[in-house]
């Protein structure tokens, strides 16, 4: 029961828990306390959006606090600008692979993820230039999957994210793709739709898993709810969504699957915006997708809850209108 003002002790400490501040009494009112607590609704971490096309193709790179609704901000810069590169990450680091300038690329940058900055040069991919990738991971281990050559690749490289060097043979995917839309759990990466050489270069809606600390060919989880490529992807430990794409036509849907649960995907909502080629990244508990392209370049940022099945909602705008970017976070659902 809240005391009445006359009786609350000069100097008495609150939790509000509609701001997630906390607060200490005056006298007359109640002051916020300028210390940093963690948005609990939202959970910890800061999301990135790298590189792009806007319209001619850039090196920046943005992040935002996923701890607060709130727009983005600028980082730094990647090594060089590319577009159609991917990401994963740790709880420290985040990486960006691949990509074109136009030409594709093999090169791998990485940020250290608690100081704005520019990239470092970490090495290359073992296996060639692609872009068009799907990036995901765990906390120590970074998976980059399919991507385009220029001819389509069923390549999964991977990297210890601690560590430098070039990448490593993971094994393969069941159907070749790029632009396929990828996430992980601490234990399982899953890697869905994409356009497929075994289709005659078709949008699939297949859906691929893999044991991320054993190497080793990819195998059937099930299939999307419809053909679909570049709908970003992203995951807490036991849900994974992937939303937007194009079939051609740029759509909106998001499909979602139990991570540790093999079976088709269901219908979890739908984006804001219809929009594909953006970036998605997540907290333990939030979803956020990134910019893309809707007609023109986005900064479009939206989010959902993992808990509850609903549409996307307003989640502030990033700092710049980009497509053909990527995601990663220090928080997703491959750190647990």
């Amino acid at each position: 029961m809240s005391l009445p003002p006359s009786e609350i002790p000069l100097g008495a400490i609150r939790f509000n828990s509609d701001s997630q501040k906390l607060e200490y009494w005056i006298g007359s009112a109640w002051m916020q306390i300028k210390t940093f607590l963690p948005n609990l609704e939202g959970g910890q971490g800061r999301g990135f959006v790298f590189q792009g096309i806007e319209p001619s193709i850039v090196n920046s790179v943005s992040f935002v606090d996923i701890t607060s609704d709130g727009g983005g901000s600028d980082f730094g810069d990647a090594t060089s600008g590319r577009r159609a590169p991917a990401g994963a990450g740790s709880g420290t680091r985040v990486l960006s692979a691949g990509g074109c300038t136009p030409s594709v690329q093999d090169n791998i940058d990485f940020f250290t993820v608690a100081s704005t900055g520019n990239g470092t040069d970490f090495g290359n991919m073992s296996t060639g230039n692609r872009s068009a990738m799907g990036g995901m991971g765990n906390q120590t281990r970074a998976l980059f999957c399919g991507g385009y050559t220029p001819s389509v690749s069923d390549t999964i490289d991977a990297v210890e994210i601690a560590s430098t060097g070039t990448s490593f043979d993971f094994g393969n995917l069941s159907v070749g793709r790029w632009d396929p839309s990828a996430f992980s759990s601490p234990t399982r990466g899953v890697i869905a739709n994409g356009t497929a050489v075994a289709a005659g270069n078709s949008v699939s809606n297949v859906i691929d898993f893999v044991t991320i600390s054993t190497s080793g060919n990819a195998q059937d989880f099930g299939d999307a709810t419809g053909i679909k490529q570049a709908a970003p992807g992203c995951s807490n430990s036991i849900t994974g969504c992937w939303g937007g794409g194009y079939t051609p036509s740029t759509v909106g849907n998001i499909d979602t699957i139990t991570i540790a649960t093999r079976g088709d995907a269901t219908d979890f909502g739908d984006l804001s915006t219809n929009r594909s080629v953006g970036a998605a990244f997540s907290s333990s508990t939030r979803g956020i997708w990134a910019a893309g392209y809707a007609g023109g370049n986005s900064n479009i940022l939206d989010y959902v809850r993992f808990a509850t099945k609903g549409n996307a909602v307003d989640y502030g705008d990033l700092n710049r209108s980009t497509h053909r970017t990527t995601g990663a976070s220090n928080s997703h659902g491959g750190l647990g």
